[in-house]
């Protein structure tokens, strides 16, 4: 797990560029961990996030 990273820090997806708000994490027995990054304003009044595995994600400037 990228350790730089914490919750509620903002982020960057490297691969689709998706950025917002880190707002969970997942850990798995298997697999990459996951990292759910939260838009930080809504899109048509619904809360937008998206799931990445967690060393696709980059602090966002």
């Amino acid at each position: 797990m990228n350790t730089e990273l914490k919750l509620g820090d903002y982020v960057r997806s490297r691969v689709s560029h998706f950025a917002g708000m880190l707002t969970a994490t997942s850990q798995h027995l298997y697999g990459v961990p996951q990292g759910q990054v939260t838009l930080t304003t809504p899109v048509d009044g619904e809360v937008k996030y998206e799931w990445f595995p967690i060393t696709e994600l980059e602090p966002a400037e």
